[in-house]
């Protein structure tokens, strides 16, 4: 599908479980034919790559893309590959969108680089909105970083694809921890307007299972690496704001304090951890 309003970006890896209601919720979404729906399957060994070729069997805009396994991040660059829609946004495989996800991208991100808005925490409690603490609104990148006490570490943006494209963004393969962050603020390099909205549209499901909160010393230990990324390619007038620092500190502190500081001095790999951090 050529020339539309927007690309979605899903990588999958063995979520067969969460498919069905997702391909329910793409089929009611307004605009959809405004749409393609990019999905990459990473090596699943479970139904995944059955069900997403169901799936475009049935609905036009759905476009499979099958890899051994490599990786999210590999998976994403995979998608945006092949995108061709003037806008892009990632999607992981087992959260939702609402029904008028794309209307409301269409009326808030006008002629904007990106669109910023809070994401939908969906767990076994319910629904609860993540408020960004920012006034809705358009901003420089200056001004949104000088504008929020800190930068959303989960930052659910809608991006302009031919800065992506043009500027040769991707995602790192080596980065298994805060990959998204890394990539928005490049992205913010490039960037002269985002506009931030209150709707969310964007339904984050918690799973206790997922890599975000389950241990995995190896792959944690890579938000290093995104830390010196991001450092390396953000502008000077950005790393000098204090809301800058403050979310590096945070995305750190996540991955390795929050985490293993539960599992106690006497867990030997958590102890290494820290240490390699600090």
């Amino acid at each position: 599908m050529t020339g539309c309003f927007l690309s979605i970006i899903i990588p999958c890896y063995n979520i067969a479980p969460y498919l069905p209601k997702g391909f329910e919720q793409f089929k009611s979404m307004e605009c959809l034919d405004e749409t393609e729906l990019i999905f990459i399957d990473d090596g699943s060994t479970d139904e995944t790559l059955s069900l997403l070729n169901s799936f475009s069997r049935e609905i036009p805009q759905v476009r499979v893309i099958s890899q051994i396994n490599r990786g999210v991040s590999a998976a994403r660059n995979a998608g945006i590959a092949v995108a061709s829609g003037k806008y892009m946004l990632m999607l992981d495989g087992d959260d939702y969108l609402t029904t008028d996800a794309i209307q409301i991208i269409k009326e808030k991100i006008g002629e904007s680089d990106a669109l910023l808005t809070p994401i939908t925490i969906v767990n076994s409690n319910g629904k609860k909105i993540e408020p960004l603490q920012i006034k809705e609104g358009e901003y420089s990148v200056i001004d949104l970083y000088n504008s929020c006490p800190f930068f959303p570490t989960l930052p659910m943006l809608v991006y302009r694809t031919d800065i992506i494209k043009r500027h040769k963004i991707f995602f790192s393969p080596n980065i298994h921890a805060g990959e998204v962050y890394t990539f928005t603020c490049e992205y913010l390099q490039y960037s002269n307007t985002i506009h931030v909205a209150c709707h969310s549209f964007y339904l984050y499901n918690v799973r206790p299972t997922s890599a975000t909160h389950s241990h995995n010393f190896a792959k944690d230990l890579s938000i290093l690496n995104a830390i010196d990324r991001i450092l390396t390619h953000s502008k000077p007038d950005v790393t000098n704001i204090p809301s800058f620092t403050l979310t590096l500190f945070l995305l750190g502190t996540f991955f390795t304090y929050n985490k293993y500081s539960k599992l106690g001095l006497k867990n030997d790999s958590a102890i290494a951890s820290i240490h390699k951090v600090l």
